[in-house]
């Protein structure tokens, strides 16, 4: 028989999984740091956390918008 997951759990499942495939690539991104390795400038680098910063903001909201309460109040 196969074994139900439950929504709770299966969120649980794949955020780890994503999280650390988030966690991981920006550890890596971090490497790019090293300026014996690699030329780079400010506005590079204003680019890169830009976009980073822009999808965070935009992931947030989407849990955020999934968490508030729908009911009306004054």
């Amino acid at each position: 028989m196969a074994k139900i997951e439950s929504n709770s759990a299966k969120f649980k499942r794949i955020a780890n999984i994503r999280t650390n495939n988030v966690l991981k690539a920006l550890r890596s991104l971090a490497k790019l740091s090293n300026s014996r390795n690699y030329d780079f400038n400010k506005a590079d680098i204003n680019k890169i956390f830009m976009a980073i910063n822009n999808d965070v903001r935009i992931a947030r909201a989407m849990f955020d918008k999934n968490l508030k309460d729908n009911q009306f109040t004054l």
